[in-house]
């Protein structure tokens, strides 16, 4: 099975409220420097907008689907080629995908760099599913740049909030910045990690 195989992305989608997805952002929000621009890539109904909007200035919201009330209706990863770049100072960015957004993540720092430090990036990843069900570890471990990483290849969704760390870490890394996992929380079956990290510049002595 590939890793985009359109069955496993239909079983990504969020089919109930998760109250963990929640305190996460809460964590995230709560450790925003500034409250002015939240950008949330997968609005999907709402529900997540109207938490933003009771803390932060200006909510941008996108969704694929047309029948959500985002204010732009595209892919994310065309989003973030088409209009990131017009977007001022982010001090949240919420990448709840039900799905692997690791892509997009990446898409978004190798675009903005440290242009929004100190940034807050909430997640929610669905790569236990897709782990369930395919055995290609190489391409897990370049998708979320992995490297050397040990972990149990036999049943890596175990190990999940692992190898989500392990990925922001070495995109911290790789962009010179610091990092603070704020929260992650492992959902019951292990298919889904909700997580919230903080990155900031590096001190430079």
């Amino acid at each position: 099975m590939k890793f985009d195989d359109p069955q496993v992305k239909e079983q990504m989608v969020a089919v109930k409220y998760r109250p963990e997805q929640d305190l996460t952002r809460l964590a995230g929000i709560n450790m925003c420097e500034k409250k002015n621009l939240v950008l949330e890539l997968y609005a999907g109904m709402g529900g997540s907008t109207k938490l933003f909007k009771e803390t932060f200035k200006q909510v941008i919201s996108n969704d694929i689907n047309l029948q959500s009330p985002a204010e732009y209706h595209m892919s994310a990863d065309k989003f973030l080629r088409l209009e990131l770049v017009k977007l001022p100072k982010i001090d949240l960015i919420d990448f709840d995908a039900y799905g692997c957004p690791s892509e997009e993540i990446k898409l978004y720092f190798s675009t903005r760099k440290s242009l929004d430090l100190p940034l807050v990036v909430t997640v929610s990843d669905g790569l236990g599913i897709w782990m369930k069900r395919s055995k290609n570890i190489k391409r897990l471990r370049e998708r979320y740049l992995l490297g050397d990483y040990k972990f149990d290849e036999r049943h890596p969704w175990r190990e999940h909030k692992g190898l989500i760390n392990c990925f922001m870490t070495s995109l911290a890394r790789i962009y010179d910045m610091n990092l603070t996992e704020l929260v992650t929380v492992q959902t019951k079956h292990k298919n889904y990690v909700l997580g919230a990290w903080l990155f900031t510049k590096q001190n430079v002595l």
